[in-house]
């Protein structure tokens, strides 16, 4: 009967022994499926925060209105959202074997991004400007690579404490306006061999598309702010002499009448015409007498006060502006100065050399019965014809109207 038992247990024991490699199968199936379960929730809340750091880092760079601002905003959040230990932006200079680290954000305490930046650095002297050096050579995205066993980098004189630690490292070109050279480079640094996954990778090109795209719009703004300046600055100068036109002066003049009545001072508005203006354009031609105007246009400006206005209506007749007068002698020294500067001799570029002087109409505000630019302008006009029609009598190449 003591065989009994022992039997019933060597019959249980090859039955268990028949069903363990089940038993270890179902509970490797089990693992498995639950490492594998965890293993893309993992990918899948990285890849939803990556989304996130796209959408974040879009919207930041249309929020910045420079560059320098677009550069560290960027990098700032590559490293706090991505678990990189190193983000820059790198430019380069147009010759040189330097490269400049425009933005920078690293994990170390004593990091290059304690220091000022922008900050200029030989393309071999780190690793962060020696990936980008060839990012700049090739015009292609450089890794992820491994720094330590890159024979590139073996050279670098980089005493950042964060190198230490990198691992793997990836630089991205930055491409502005349809550009075919980088304009910038990105460059991420992390201590995982393996911290590039795939969709790290996309996501750091989405984010240097970004940034392209936010740099384009920031030029495409400044061309566009520049051309408005040059077509209102051209609607309101002379093209010959590059001084005010007409419709300048008349916004000019509807300020300066307000600001003589504040102050309780007097407004001269000259009317200036050439003499023997005529000749030189029939002696030397249209090309000698633009370059007399060109000439005055430089000259008359110098001859008043920083205060003083001057335009050129057309043709050889100008306006001058003198305001901030007690009176009308004040008029005196100003207009003496402005009498040198055209009876100066202009020396011509074919070498001939010129002389001109010149007749003025002055009409003061407040002072007659002018109460507009345009009737203060006609009453100046008409001083201008009283002083041209006494030439030969005249005290002085001016008559003020009313005198």
């Amino acid at each position: 009967m003591q065989w009994a038992p022992m039997l019933v247990r060597q019959v249980y024991w090859r039955a268990e022994r028949e069903r363990l490699p089940i038993l270890l199968a179902g509970l490797l199936l089990i693992a498995g499926v639950g490492w594998f379960t965890n293993n893309l929730l993992r990918q899948l809340i990285r890849l939803r925060q990556y989304q996130v750091v796209t959408l974040m880092v879009q919207q930041d760079l249309l929020s910045q209105d420079a560059p320098q601002a677009m550069y560290q905003r960027l990098v700032d959040k590559v490293v706090d959202q991505t678990e990189a230990i190193g983000a820059y932006v790198i430019s380069r200079e147009p010759e040189g074997s330097f490269l400049t680290i425009q933005a920078m954000a690293d994990t170390d305490d004593d990091s290059i991004s304690a220091r000022s930046a922008p900050s200029r650095y030989p393309v071999q002297g780190i690793c962060p400007t020696i990936v980008a050096g060839e990012v700049v050579r090739t015009g292609l995205q450089q890794g992820p690579l491994n720094p330590n066993s890159l024979a590139l980098t073996q050279d670098a004189k980089d005493d950042r404490g964060v190198f230490d630690r990198v691992r793997s490292v990836m630089a991205i070109p930055v491409f502005v306006g349809g550009g075919e050279t980088p304009f910038v480079v990105l460059v991420i640094e992390s201590e995982e061999i393996r911290h590039f996954t795939r969709s790290l990778q996309e996501t750091l090109k989405q984010l240097a598309t970004s940034l392209g795209l936010g740099l384009s719009r920031y030029f495409e703004q400044r061309e566009l702010e520049q051309a408005k300046a040059e077509i209102e600055t051209l609607a309101r100068h002379d093209m010959l002499t590059h001084l005010p036109n007409r419709r300048f002066l008349e916004e000019q003049l509807n300020q300066a009448l307000p600001r003589a009545e504040r102050y309780g001072k007097l407004l001269a508005v000259c009317m200036l015409d050439l003499d023997g203006f005529k000749p030189v354009n029939d002696a030397y031609g249209h090309e000698a007498g633009d370059e007399v105007l060109v000439t005055l246009g430089k000259r008359l400006p110098e001859a008043l006060r920083k205060s003083d206005f001057v335009a050129r209506l057309g043709g050889d007749e100008f306006v001058l502006l003198v305001e901030d007068l007690s009176g009308p002698n004040d008029l005196t020294p100003i207009l003496a100065k402005v009498e040198e500067a055209m009876n100066t001799p202009i020396p011509l570029s074919h070498g001939e050399i010129v002389q001109i002087s010149g007749s003025m109409g002055i009409a003061l505000y407040p002072f007659g019965k002018e109460e507009t630019g345009d009737q203060l302008l006609r009453s100046a006009d008409h001083a201008l014809y009283e002083s041209k029609s006494h030439k030969a009598d005249r005290a002085h190449f001016w008559v003020i109207l009313g005198d």
